[in-house]
């Protein structure tokens, strides 16, 4: 992503106008990993704090965003069919995308220190 367009943000025709450029990534990021089996729901858990927690920060407006598009998935409960629907929100929000696919020597585990010492 270069410079400019990291300014500006993702293209989302289908987001609300008040969505600036950082929300609008933040809502890019979250769409994509809610669509990612294996993924979607515990980061629908985790995303879903951003908007108890900090409500007005541009994570919690692109939240806010996700949950509504995801029939208030923050405060319903995810929906079960989350990996389609999340797919299909995301298109209607952004439009047709490459899905992301990491490469073949992304590390699988990442090494974390010892904390118990």
């Amino acid at each position: 992503m270069d410079g400019d367009v990291r300014r500006r943000g993702p293209r989302c025709p289908g987001c609300p106008p008040t969505l600036g450029p950082r929300a609008r990534a933040e809502l890019s990021a979250y769409m994509a990993s809610f669509s990612r089996p294996g993924l979607g729901y515990v980061q629908l858990f985790q995303a879903c704090q951003a908007l108890l927690l900090v409500p007005r920060s541009d994570a919690g407006r692109a939240m806010a965003v996700a949950s509504a598009a995801l029939s208030n998935a923050c405060t319903a409960g995810p929906p079960q069919d989350l990996y389609r629907r999340a797919a299909t929100a995301e298109r209607r929000l952004f439009g047709q995308r490459d899905a992301v696919t990491l490469p073949a020597a992304f590390p699988r585990h990442l090494p974390l220190p010892d904390w118990s010492q």
